[in-house]
């Protein structure tokens, strides 16, 4: 039962995360009255704000959420997979700070 209900609010989360990511994009293509520089820096912190949700969400959730399915369902599986899970799960802190670097211009 409780794993109905996790499953159900993270779907939900999902879809307005979603959601407002999108909405944001579409008001940042000209939906909104702002100088062009504006628009861009906004646009750049909209971008690293999404890669830093999701890098985390990706390579911590995502193995966890898998991990938790093999173990509550009882499904047999290599243990390569499950050390597959534990190496994702620790280049988080390396796949993060390179993403941010490379969608952050360097401040002059």
């Amino acid at each position: 039962m409780v794993c109905i209900i996790v499953i159900a609010i993270s779907l939900e989360v999902c879809v307005l995360a979603l959601f407002y990511v999108v909405h944001s994009y579409y008001l940042l293509d000209g939906r909104v009255n702002m100088s062009e520089k504006t628009r861009r820096l906004q646009k750049q912190l909209l971008n690293a704000m999404v890669w830093q949700v999701f890098v985390p969400f990706a390579t911590i959730a995502g193995p966890w959420g898998l991990g938790a399915v093999i173990v509550v369902k009882r499904i047999h599986t290599n243990p390569l997979v499950l050390q597959l899970f534990v190496y994702i799960d620790g280049v988080h802190g390396t796949l993060s700070s390179h993403g941010t670097l490379c969608v952050l211009q360097p401040a002059k």
